[in-house]
């Protein structure tokens, strides 16, 4: 249903409609924005972001064929367009976390995309308040009620043990129900990122250049994760102490690391007792230390109960 909305609104936002069919596609947004608020479909709000942006994006780069412009014109309105379409996501994402605290609404489209997001507009306390949320819906709800995989649904298992009915919000009969299903899951691509810190590139895929980007949280002072690459094992061992981040790098032969710290104005970096001038890191094992990171604090988020 989002993307039936995210289509015409994308298209509007991408200028890529002749005039004369501006105010058609408009309707159709209208209509189908009546039918998302009317099936109560919270969830369709951050994927219907999330597809927005797509739209806008594919739209302008293949509306090449626009009289008057140049290529770089054209090319320079889309990156504009797609600019403001992932300002929107931002928007949607951030207000949603605002106004209805950790709670996680989205759905299969938006899931993979909220939490990094909120890590690239600087909201890294509202995204692990999200990641650590215990009440449903959560990913640690399933966790905590004994869960092993994770479910197609956020309240598939009731806190009573009853099992969802799968009934759709539209009434769909075919029902909608599984304990074991990727579309949620999709958040531990955002787990090995940001909190074990291991990823790679796009630039260098298969792990040849790997990023180490851990974000530290009061919630979870350490981490450890690994991953087995071709060119051989690659690993990172980080802790708190204090506010300093100690961290222990193992680079396959074959592969660089490219650091990405939490650091602020007062921090300093050290690779192996050497103060780090962010060229990329070679194979082996290195100690790097960085002074006064900045720490999340998903708590101070948190309204005390009155």
């Amino acid at each position: 249903m989002e993307l039936a909305l995210a289509i015409p609104l994308g298209l509007l936002l991408s200028g890529s409609l002749e005039s004369y069919k501006r105010p058609l596609y408009a309707f159709a947004a209208v209509v189908m924005a009546m039918s998302l608020v009317a099936t109560n479909s919270r969830g369709g709000i951050i994927s219907l972001g999330a597809e927005i942006f797509f739209v806008v994006l594919v739209a302008s780069f293949g509306w090449f064929k626009k009289k008057n412009q140049t290529r770089g014109q054209r090319v320079r309105g889309a990156l504009v367009r797609a600019g403001l379409a992932f300002g929107l996501v931002v928007i949607l994402i951030t207000g949603a976390v605002v106004i209805s605290g950790p709670e996680v609404f989205t759905r299969f489209l938006g899931t993979p995309l909220v939490l990094f997001a909120l890590v690239h507009a600087e909201h890294v306390d509202e995204a692990f308040l999200m990641l650590l949320r215990l009440e449903p819906p959560s990913w640690l709800y399933q966790v905590e009620m004994g869960a092993t995989t994770v479910w197609e649904r956020w309240d598939a298992l009731a806190p009573d043990g009853t099992i969802h009915s799968g009934e759709m919000a539209t009434d769909d009969s075919s029902g909608m129900l599984s304990f074991n299903h990727y579309a949620y899951g999709a958040v531990v691509d955002w787990v090995y990122r940001y909190v074990g810190g291991l990823a790679p590139t796009l630039e260098r895929p298969g792990y040849r250049r790997i990023v180490v980007a851990p974000r530290p949280s009061t919630a979870i002072p350490w981490a450890r994760a690994s991953v087995e690459t071709r060119l051989g094992a690659a690993s990172v061992d980080w802790r708190l102490v204090d506010a300093d981040l100690e961290l222990d790098l193992v680079v396959p032969f074959g592969a660089e690391a490219v650091l990405d710290l939490p650091v602020t104005e007062g921090s300093t970096v050290e690779v192996d007792g050497v103060p780090h001038g962010g060229a990329p890191l070679g194979p082996g094992s290195h100690r790097v230390v960085a002074t006064a990171v900045r720490v999340a604090d998903p708590a101070a988020l948190v309204t005390p109960a009155l």
